[in-house]
């Protein structure tokens, strides 16, 4: 990486603090350890992530199913790789589901409340201008709130942030 950061294995006070919030077993992602060029940038991340780890209307499977769509069309195979496997282990999905998913999002089957949300995300990061009063119409009335809707994009949005940033300084690292 082209920018000074602290390995997991050499972390200690707040960064050491900000890796313990992913589960025991979990490896520290590459990307994260390399916003510990910014100890406070890093925690705020880890903050983000602990809160939607447990966001009390947007289940792990959605998020993940985001990242996994943005992933392949911004061409970030890490998180591609990751979220792929995080939905076969988590969810039990294919690699048929997989593919429909990451190809034709908008005929995956699920729940319509979600689907809305979950194409609404998309949008928000590939078409922004776009998004329009009737979009959140539909989504209140599907019973998702401004908070969620919030949530979701914002979720979505900084997803990518990630992305820019690796690819910016990772100096041709691949990702583990």
């Amino acid at each position: 990486m082209l920018l000074n950061h602290t390995p997991p294995d050499e972390a200690e006070g707040k960064i050491a603090d900000a890796y313990a919030v992913l589960p025991p077993g979990v490896p520290v992602p590459d990307p994260l350890v390399l916003h510990s060029a910014s100890p406070e940038i890093l925690v705020r991340q880890m903050e983000f992530l602990r809160y939607f780890m447990a966001h009390p209307r947007l289940d792990m499977e959605l998020l993940a199913m985001t990242r996994y769509v943005l992933a392949h069309r911004f061409k970030y195979q890490f998180c591609y790789d990751f979220n792929g496997m995080i939905l076969q282990a988590a969810s039990m999905m294919s690699d048929e589901d997989l593919a429909t998913l990451r190809d034709h999002p908008e005929v995956f089957e699920m729940d319509e409340a979600r689907k809305a949300l979950f194409l609404f995300a998309l949008k928000v990061v590939e078409e922004p201008t776009a998004v329009a009063s009737q979009d959140i119409d539909v989504l209140r009335d599907l019973g998702w709130t401004d908070a969620d809707i919030f949530d979701m994009s914002f979720h979505a949005a900084s997803f990518l942030s990630a992305s820019v940033l690796w690819k910016a300084f990772a100096d041709g690292k691949d990702c583990k």
